[in-house]
């Protein structure tokens, strides 16, 4: 950053001693020692800068050891880790491996340190974390002009194990279960996620749920049973792929006061309703133009495939003061997926965070 001619500035200067830090770190000289001297020339109000490098000797990594998970399997921890032994002693993958652990939610505190070996050469990389409860518990009840009065139970395990009764903790997955009940709507979801699905770093996504909306119209209701399964693959240079495939039946139901309007409105037509379908035939039985939801009442099975490519520099998944996630998200229904419903949706999100 600091190059002749430029403005001195003391915290580019720090960046720069960093850099220069991490460059050697990155090579296997963990030992390195970076200081930038200042020469000042009061006169003609210049400063010349020197930097003195002990580069130490390159090393390799022997071994990783892992301390301080009582709850969390090894190898959710080890298959984090941007480094593996017999590779360079790389500092700076080192502090991703580290990102990436903080990341996950699992530990009060991860930290990370070189230890000497009998070969000088070798150093062994000490992984010792601090775990945390991952198991949440939420109750709540509130108030809003659309959903009126409402209430939501949710339990969730931010660090689940389908195969580890009866704590079923421990092996890296997520879990949760949702109810949320009010005057106007009720929810109910069941959610799965297996971040290393089949061994790889290929995210396992799966939902269940049944939704019962009375706040969208005062002409009708509308519930939605479905479900979903999805993948996401992450991409070099910060892109992920995601591919999502989704089935959902969607009933429409037309509530009791508006059918009475309804009939009322129409007396000159002849009127029905078959299971929340409704027909409106003329006396020359000639159809009647209807509203859109007339013409969608009664259950239609949509079958549909997302696709979402992001591309996300945040620099914190959590809380993140910088960066921006960028997502594209093409989805088809109907077709050659299937079902009653045949259209598609192009969605474009952005988000930049200062």
């Amino acid at each position: 950053r600091l190059v002749p001619g430029a403005i001195f500035k003391p915290g580019d200067l720090d960046k720069d001693v960093q850099g220069l830090q991490n460059f050697y770190g990155s090579q296997g000289y963990i030992d390195a020692r970076v200081v930038a001297q200042k020469i000042p020339n009061v006169e003609a109000k210049t400063i010349d800068l020197k930097y003195v490098v002990q580069e130490g000797n390159r090393s390799f990594i022997e071994k990783i050891e892992i301390k301080g998970n009582t709850k969390t399997k090894d190898k959710v921890i080890r298959r984090e880790l941007a480094v593996s032994p017999g590779e360079t002693f790389d500092m700076v993958r080192v502090k991703i491996s580290k990102q990436r652990l903080e990341q996950m939610n699992y530990f009060e505190k991860v930290d990370t340190k070189d230890a000497y070996t009998d070969d000088r050469s070798q150093r062994n990389l000490v992984v010792a974390v601090e775990e945390k409860n991952t198991g949440n518990i939420a109750l709540g009840a509130g108030y809003s002009s659309v959903d009126s009065i409402v209430g939501y139970l949710e339990v969730s395990q931010g660090n689940f194990d389908l195969f580890n009764p009866p704590t079923f903790t421990g092996g890296g997955q997520k879990a949760r279960a949702r109810a949320q009940v009010g005057t106007q709507r009720q929810d109910y979801i069941l959610g799965f996620t297996e971040p290393w699905f089949l061994g790889r770093r290929l995210r396992l996504d799966t939902e269940l749920y049944y939704r019962d909306l009375q706040f969208l119209s005062d002409f009708f209701t509308q519930t939605v049973l479905g479900g979903s399964v999805g993948l996401t693959k992450a991409l070099p240079h910060n892109f992920t792929l995601n591919t999502t495939y989704t089935l959902q039946e969607i009933d429409i139901i037309l509530t009791d006061s508006y059918a009475a309007q309804l009939a009322q409105t129409v007396q000159q037509f002849q009127y029905a309703t078959n299971n929340g379908q409704v027909s409106i035939i003329g006396t020359n039985n000639v159809p009647v133009d209807e509203p859109v939801f007339l013409q969608q009442s009664g259950e239609t099975l949509v079958s549909s495939l997302t696709w979402t490519l992001s591309h996300d520099t945040r620099n914190n998944l959590m809380l993140p003061t910088r960066g921006h996630l960028v997502q594209f998200e093409p989805m088809l229904a109907g077709g050659p997926l299937g079902g009653q419903a045949n259209f598609y949706q192009l969605e474009l999100k952005v988000s930049q965070y200062w």
